[in-house]
């Protein structure tokens, strides 16, 4: 089924009414003929000889022709078709099973022709242009033959229909310049007036393309719609359970200009589907309306419009103007939409986090290929968002150009409506997934966006003063700068994902200066000081992220300076395994209050997928040093670090021959610390205490020696200084 445009609908409808009224003329001059001539059947030809005068077409009468005289003259023809023009593409514009013209007897002693009632059965009509837009119902009438006869007072001073009916009536319109075909079968059409100049009452039960069309109300008047004059519109439609009701005037109705109508739609989801089709994409949104006003200009094609858009919970008004509405260009439109996120998620179908109530205004404007929305400003819950977004529909692709600007973005809304999973649910032994990433995405679109924002809050951090330049060219998806200040630091990052190949290339670094511990909510009184440093810098390539792991070169330093660790912070971080690692390194760390952090160093050096820390771990206190190196095998995931205890100034585990005291195991996953047997056994130390006491007895004979640890591990796993 051919999808129905509004532009259609209102060209096919002036056409149709044109043509009946084209009908009715011809009609009127075939009874007028009969009455004055009074011959019927022995004067067909005189009849068709009549109406060819008149329109330049041939009638053909094929049945009988009668009249019927009594105070209502009654005119009955039989089989009757009507030629087509001579460029159309059927031999007949009109056949019908029977016509009848009934005449007000006493209008024809004054030689006026009044039609009290026009009935067409089973007429089949075929209304059609060419390829240049002429209508088939565009008589081109023969000029007159000179006459020498003087003229005379005409036979028929006027003629008046006063109601028209069309029953079982099946029609077809061809559009020459298109190709466009749509079908009518009219169950019935009453149209009655009482004189020309008065609103002509209409009733109107169709099938439109199999569409069931109702129309009832008035137009008018007759003579407005034959001189294309303004004309009243008071009409209640319904198509296809879409209920329309319009009132106004139509200054040009032929060419459908100078409109002035108040609208009322009302719909639903279902219904719509209907009429658009069932591949339409509409979403169930329920109750639909639309009222307001509709009017365009006389002199061009400029459309105004005044519009709100009603669903339950959403509001949208639309004010503004069209100025080619039939090419879509010159779209300079108002918008101002009220809502939920609540319905947005019903309408879409999906879940959406509960932000809460939306407001969106601004500008809508462009046409055909290119629409920018100017003076954006958009709230939803806590966060607003001013700008603009302009998106240009190019043959290969769209291009979209984002300018935002933020006070805040509040994303701890999106934390509450995440999808928790269900607990029964089998974890990964895996850290990094091995689903392939959706990288044709970013192929669909090119895309620029400038991001700035006050602060962003999540559950976790808030950020401030965000910056961030995106570029998304052909697949090629780059960020910088990215900019943010973060618990007294500022970061820098930047990335880039060239995914223009079936294995992408990732390139990231980002820098973290003077990150300060204690502007975490969750850390401010268990810590003090520890201002901390990040650096990382990566790249890889793969399809998937276990792929790009894989593959992986690059760096990653986090430095902590000095700071004070209250007793019970790794329990607020939820570390167990952190927690278990401890207690092994350190069997007085339960006795314990706080910890003294002089300062802590992790460096990995990565290369194809290896992480390694060549003594690139350490931790110094104020009693000891935990220095650690290894390699974290990013393609298996599986760790292999061992980490040593060394004592400082007499105190803690200081056997110089311990390396490897005790070793992180395990994958990312599920690490594991344990006691390292095979380094106990080679400081010559007891293993059975060390088996019995979970490695608590190698601390105890390691406080017998009381050498001095290293003076600052921390500066040897940066590379700063060498090992001794």
């Amino acid at each position: 089924m051919k999808r129905i445009t509004s532009e259609s609908i209102r060209t096919t409808i002036g056409h149709i009414v044109k043509f009946f009224v084209s009908l009715i003329f011809v009609a009127v001059i075939a009874a007028a003929y009969a009455i004055f001539n009074i011959d019927l059947n022995d004067y067909k030809k005189q009849i068709e000889t009549a109406t060819a005068d008149a329109t330049g077409r041939q009638l053909t009468l094929e049945g009988d022709v009668s009249l019927a005289w009594s105070l209502i003259p009654t005119l009955q023809v039989e089989k009757a078709q009507f030629a087509n023009a001579k460029w159309g593409t059927k031999p007949e514009m009109v056949s019908l099973n029977s016509l009848e013209v009934r005449l007000a007897l006493w209008p024809l002693l004054k030689k006026q022709v009044q039609v009290t009632k026009v009935m067409l059965d089973q007429p089949v009509i075929w209304v059609e242009t060419n390829q240049s837009g002429k209508g088939n119902w565009e008589f081109e009438q023969p000029e007159p033959a000179p006459s020498s006869e003087p003229e005379g007072e005409p036979a028929i001073q006027s003629v008046i229909v006063n109601e028209l009916d069309i029953s079982q009536a099946q029609i077809v319109y061809l559009d020459g310049v298109t190709g466009e075909k749509q079908q009518f079968v009219i169950e019935q059409l009453s149209i009655d007036v009482a004189d020309l100049k008065q609103p002509l009452d209409l009733v109107l039960k169709a099938v439109l393309n199999e569409l069931a069309v109702s129309v009832d109300g008035q137009l008018g008047g007759v003579q407005a719609l034959m001189d294309n004059a303004n004309t009243m519109v008071d009409l209640e439609a319904n198509v296809a359970g879409i209920d329309l009701a319009l009132t106004g005037n139509i200054a040009k109705p032929h060419l459908g200009k100078g409109v002035s109508l108040d609208i009322d739609l009302k719909t639903n989801d279902a219904a719509l589907v209907a009429l658009l089709g069932e591949d339409s994409g509409l979403p169930e949104f329920g109750e639909l309306r639309v009222t307001g006003q509709i009017a365009n200009d006389i002199k061009t094609e400029a459309l105004s419009l005044d519009l709100a858009v009603l669903l339950e919970g959403l509001e949208l008004l639309v004010k503004g103007q069209v100025a080619e509405p039939q090419q879509g260009q010159g779209i300079a439109l108002n918008l101002d939409l009220t809502t939920s996120s609540t319905v947005i998620a019903n309408i879409a179908g999906t879940e959406m986090p509960p932000i809460g109530d939306i407001k969106l205004t601004g500008l809508l404007a462009g046409g055909q290929q290119a629409y920018k929305l100017s003076k954006l400003l958009l709230k939803a819950g806590e966060t607003d968002l001013s700008g603009d977004v302009q998106v240009k529909l190019l043959e290969d692709k769209p291009a979209v150009e984002v300018n935002l600007s933020s006070n805040l973005v509040d994303l701890t809304a999106l934390s509450s409506g995440e999808d928790k999973g269900d607990d029964k649910a089998v974890s990964s032994d895996k850290l990094f997934s091995d689903d392939p990433l959706v990288l044709d995405a970013l192929k669909q679109l090119d895309a620029k966006v400038n991001f700035d924002a006050k602060t962003v809050k999540t559950t976790g951090a808030i950020l401030q003063d965000i910056s961030l330049v995106l570029d998304l060219s052909d697949g090629h998806l780059r960020v910088l700068p990215l900019k943010a200040g973060f618990a007294g630091s500022q970061i820098n990052g930047e990335f880039d994902l060239n995914a223009r190949n079936a294995n992408a290339v990732l390139a990231t670094k980002l820098q973290v200066n003077g990150f300060k511990l204690t502007k975490v909510d969750a850390l401010k009184e268990a810590i003090s000081g520890g201002n901390t440093d990040v650096f990382i810098q990566a790249k890889g390539q793969g399809s998937s992220v276990r792929q790009l792991m894989a593959g992986l070169n690059g760096k990653a330093i986090v430095k902590v300076a000095e700071s004070q660790i209250a007793d019970g912070t790794l329990d607020i971080l939820g570390a167990d395994f952190v927690t278990e690692l401890v207690n092994l390194l350190n069997p007085f760390s339960k006795e314990e209050k706080g910890t003294e952090l002089a300062c802590a160093v992790v460096n990995f050096k990565i290369r194809d997928g290896i992480a390694t820390a060549d003594k690139g771990i350490a931790i110094r206190t104020g009693k000891m040093n935990i220095v650690g190196d290894g390699t974290i095998n990013l393609k298996t995931e599986k760790l292999d670090i061992g980490i040593t205890p060394e004592a400082r100034t007499g105190l803690g585990i200081s056997l110089t021959d311990l390396v490897g005291l005790v070793r992180v195991g395990g994958t990312l996953a599920e690490p594991s610390a344990l006691v390292d047997k095979a380094a106990v056994l080679g400081a010559g130390l007891s293993t059975g205490a060390a088996v019995a006491t979970g490695g608590l007895s190698v601390v105890a004979e390691g406080l017998i020696d009381r050498a001095v640890a290293e003076e600052n591990p921390c500066q040897v796993a940066l590379g700063i200084k060498q090992s001794p």
